[in-house]
């Protein structure tokens, strides 16, 4: 059975999953390319968008700023597009083994928390802007 804790810190989300002791390395790995991943995030071209990545079981939640009610849908879309190339980057250098397929990806506002984007690998992405 996998638990999860979800800590809540101003405007931020720390995911620590626990898991079964033989689940420990891969789970290690997994935090580790989230980390990466917040990390690089905050530091590119879009670090004004970027607030934070959480991810849980095949859930991945990226949180947003209010630069996100600013840009055009073909940069939403790009945002998204050029996150998850990242984030699947980031796995298969960690010998991370998934299917795009498998992942199902909202994309919030940090402070609302209301859903402004998903993306899952049957119908791609769907801008919805908390409508």
């Amino acid at each position: 059975m996998k638990r999860t804790i979800v800590i809540l810190l101003v405007a931020s989300i720390v995911h620590i999953p626990l898991h079964a002791a033989g689940e420990s390395s891969l789970s290690n790995v997994s935090v580790e390319r989230l980390d990466a991943f917040n990390i690089v995030q905050s530091k590119n071209m879009r670090k004004e968008l970027h607030a934070d990545a959480f991810q849980s079981g095949n859930n991945l939640t990226m949180l947003v700023t209010d630069r996100w009610n600013y840009i055009s849908r073909d940069m939403k879309e790009a945002y998204i597009k050029d996150s998850l190339s990242l984030f699947f980057g980031m796995g298969g250098a960690r010998g991370i083994k998934e299917k795009p397929s498998d992942l199902n990806v909202e994309v919030k506002h940090v402070k609302s928390g209301r859903t402004l984007a998903t993306w899952d690998g049957l119908r791609g992405t769907k801008i919805t802007d908390g409508q």
